[in-house]
C-alpha cells in the first residue's frame, strides 16, 4: 500500500510540475508578447505624436492663398522644387529636420478627377497597393526632403519624373483628409516605411488646402524598439532562470523525498518476503480496526502457520526454507484484495493476513482459498507427517468492532483458532468460534 501511494504521488508531482512548468513558459512568453507590444505601441504613439505636433506647428505658420495653391498645382515636379516657394518652404523645414529623425516634410493636397494626370499603370499595383486603373488623385504642392542625396537616393540617381508628384488615396490619408484632424500612424509608399504624423493646412480664408506630413525615419522608430526588446529579453531571461532554478530546486527536493520515503518504505518491508513486516502491519491493522469501529463494519484476520517448518529446514537447510517462505508469501500478496487488505510477515514461519469490511463466512473462504494455492506450490516436504508437500495452518477470525472491545481481541481469536487447528492435526482452516477453548495467547506487539 505504502508503495502504491509513494508511485501514485511521484507520478502526481510530476504531472504537477510538468503542468507548471508549461504554464510558466506560457506566462513568461505571454508576458514578453505582451510587453513588446505595449512597448511598441507607446514608442510608436510617442513619436506619432512628435510627427503630428510638428505638422500642426508648420500648418499654422504655413500662408497659402487659393491663388498660389492653383499655380504650385499647375507646376511639374521639378519646377516644382525649384520654385521660389517650395525653396523657401523647403529651408524651414531643414532648419527643423537637422536637429530630428525628420526625412520629409510636404503639403499633400486631393485634387478634383478633371486634374488627374495619372493612374496605376500596370506593374504598380504592389507600388501603391491599388489595382491598375486607380486615379492618382493626391498631388504635393510642397516638398521638403532633408537633403539633395536623400533625393537621389530614393530615385536610384534617376531624379524625379513628373509622377511621382502624384500618389493614390491610401485608406489612413482618406480619413485625415475626411476628418481633418492632426492624426499619426506608420505609412508606406514608394520611398519607403515612415512614422507619420498629420495635421490640416488652411489658407488665409480659411478653406482647407490639404494636409501638412511630416514623415520620422522608421529606422528610428525600430532602433527603440530594438533597444526596449533586449531590456525585455534581459528581464525574460532572468525570469527564465529564475524558474529554470527553482524548477530545479523543486526537483532536488522531489528526490530527496523519495529518498526519505523509499528509506520510510524500506524500514516498514521484509527484507526476505517483501511484505510488510511485524511493525507496520500492527500500525495498519490498528487503523482498519478504528475504521472498521466507526462504519460498523466487520473486520476478520488471518494467522498463518507453515507446517513442520523447523523441520523443514533441518532437512533442507536455511536457504530453501527462505525460499519456501518468499514462495508463500507470494500466494498470499497475489491472492486477496490488492490495496484493499493487508498481508504481513509476523515472525519466523508465520504470516498474517488482514480482511477489510468482510465476516466469518467470507473470511474462511479466503484462508481456505490461500491453503489451496500453497498446496498447489508442491514443495516438497518430506519430513512431514501429514503431507508429501508442504502446508500451512490457519487461524481465522472475525469481528464488528464496538466501543468496549480492543484489537487485542481480534488477535487473541485468530491466535486461538490457529492453536485448535494444529492440535486437530494442522493442514487446515480453523475458524474462531465461542465453543474453541480459552487458551492463554501471545501478547500483541508491535
Amino acid at each position: 500500500m505504502k508503495q502504491l501511494i509513494h508511485r501514485n504521488n511521484s507520478n502526481y508531482y510530476k504531472i504537477i510540475l510538468i503542468a507548471l512548468s508549461i504554464v510558466y513558459l506560457a506566462v513568461v512568453l505571454v508576458f514578453a508578447s505582451i510587453s513588446y507590444r505595449i512597448v511598441s505601441l507607446d514608442t510608436q504613439k510617442e513619436l506619432g505624436r512628435q510627427a503630428m505636433v510638428l505638422a500642426i506647428d508648420i500648418a499654422e505658420r504655413l500662408e497659402l492663398n487659393k491663388s498660389e495653391f492653383d499655380r504650385l498645382l499647375s507646376l511639374e515636379y521639378n519646377d516644382l522644387l525649384n520654385d521660389p516657394t517650395n525653396i523657401d518652404f523647403e529651408n524651414k523645414a531643414r532648419a527643423v529636420m537637422k536637429y530630428s529623425d525628420i526625412k520629409y516634410i510636404y503639403l499633400e493636397a486631393n485634387i478634383s478627377d478633371d486634374k488627374v494626370r495619372y493612374q496605376v499603370e500596370p506593374g504598380e499595383s504592389d507600388v501603391y497597393g491599388k489595382p491598375v486603373g486607380t486615379p492618382m488623385n493626391v498631388v504635393y504642392l510642397l516638398d521638403a526632403v532633408i537633403n539633395e542625396q536623400t533625393r537621389w537616393d530614393d530615385t536610384d540617381g534617376n531624379w524625379y519624373v513628373d509622377k511621382h508628384r502624384y500618389t493614390v488615396m491610401l485608406e489612413p490619408d482618406r480619413d485625415a483628409f475626411e476628418k481633418k484632424l492632426p492624426t499619426s500612424f506608420i505609412s508606406s509608399d514608394e520611398w519607403g516605411s515612415y512614422i507619420t504624423g498629420f495635421a490640416p493646412c488652411y489658407d488665409n480664408d480659411g478653406n482647407f488646402l490639404g494636409l501638412i506630413g511630416v514623415d520620422l525615419f522608421l529606422d528610428h522608430y525600430l532602433a527603440q524598439l530594438h533597444k526596449n526588446l533586449l531590456i525585455i529579453s534581459g528581464f525574460v531571461i532572468i525570469l527564465l532562470a529564475i524558474g529554470v532554478f527553482a524548477i530545479y530546486l523543486t526537483l532536488r527536493i522531489k528526490r530527496v523525498e523519495k529518498l526519505v520515503e523509499e528509506k520510510s518504505m524500506l524500514s516498514d518491508i521484509d527484507g526476505l518476503t517483501t511484505l510488510l513486516n511485524r511493525r507496520y502491519f500492527m500500525e495498519m491493522m490498528e487503523e482498519r480496526w478504528n475504521s472498521s469501529k466507526q462504519k460498523n463494519k466487520p473486520i476478520s484476520l488471518l494467522i498463518i502457520d507453515v507446517d513442520y517448518f523447523k523441520e523443514y529446514n533441518d532437512s533442507y537447510g536455511h536457504l530453501a526454507g527462505d525460499e519456501v517462505l518468499s514462495r508463500v508469501a507470494q500466494v498470499l500478496k497475489i491472492n486477496v484484495r490488492q490495496n484493499y487488505d493487508y498481508v504481513g510477515r509476523y515472525g519466523g514461519d508465520e504470516f498474517v493476513v488482514l480482511l477489510s469490511n468482510t465476516d466469518s463466512s467470507t473470511a474462511q473462504l479466503v484462508a481456505e482459498n490461500l491453503a489451496k494455492k500453497i498446496n498447489d506450490l508442491q514443495i516438497e516436504h518430506k519430513d512431514s507427517p501429514i503431507s508429501r508437500y508442504e502446508t500451512v495452518t490457519i487461524g481465522c477470525a472475525s469481528m464488528v468492532p464496538e466501543s468496549e472491545t480492543d484489537i487485542q481481541e481480534l488477535f487473541k481469536r485468530a491466535d486461538h483458532a490457529l492453536y485448535l487447528g494444529k492440535e486437530h492435526g494442522r493442514n487446515r482452516v480453523q475458524l474462531w468460534s465461542e465453543s474453541i477453548p480459552q487458551k492463554s495467547h501471545r501478547p500483541l506487539s508491535t
